[in-house]
């Protein structure tokens, strides 16, 4: 099918959508089971706050969601940007692959930590944040209680990061070098620049 508009929804199963357009909504999705949306070179928008997703797979060009608590990430492959806000925790349960921005805005705390994670750019902010990425990842800026990175290949930054109790930076080099904010730092790799 092409494009399609999903409206007020309430599943206690699983739910899978496969467009070759843009899949958006026009009311609240409420699905207790696995979620899998897949937009074939086409956009992802399910920004309705009173979204209630329990796991969910993304594949799309960019995808933008909101879920009103917290959200298991599936494994998904973007291939710019995605943008995230949940209520709760963001975990995951599969590697996620994004191509561009990654934007999450989370309410607890944010974990991924599958070691096939491969993101470009970073910007969150949540409690705690603890992420790992498989080769080179940019940070746009980070706000957390507690944050530990860890990238296989090169860690840099565009913007600064606020952490106001432990930090902790695992890459093969890190240039951290913006207008940080740290409590207490830790670093291990080949090579750092703070």
């Amino acid at each position: 099918i092409n494009a399609i508009v999903l409206g007020t929804s309430n599943l206690s199963g699983a739910l899978s959508v496969t467009t070759a357009g843009n899949i958006t909504q026009s009311g609240a999705l409420d699905i207790n089971g696995a979620a899998s949306f897949t937009a074939t070179g086409a956009d992802i928008t399910l920004d309705n706050n009173g979204n209630d997703f329990t796991s969910l797979a993304l594949n799309a060009v960019n995808a933008v969601v909101e879920d009103s608590n917290a959200l298991e990430l599936a494994v998904s492959a973007i291939t710019n940007a995605l943008n995230i806000t949940t209520g709760g925790n963001l975990t995951q349960s599969g590697a996620i692959d994004v191509n561009g921005a990654t934007v999450l805005a989370v309410t607890g705390d944010i974990t991924l930590e599958n070691a096939a994670n491969d993101l470009t750019s970073l910007n969150a902010t949540a409690t705690n944040i603890s992420v790992t990425d498989s080769n080179d990842l940019s940070v746009a800026a980070l706000n957390a209680n507690n944050l530990s990175l860890t990238a296989v290949g090169a860690l840099t930054q565009t913007g600064a990061f606020v952490v106001s109790n432990n930090a902790e930076v695992n890459a093969s080099t890190a240039t951290l070098t913006q207008s940080n904010d740290f409590n207490t730092l830790s670093v291990n790799g080949g090579s750092v620049n703070v």
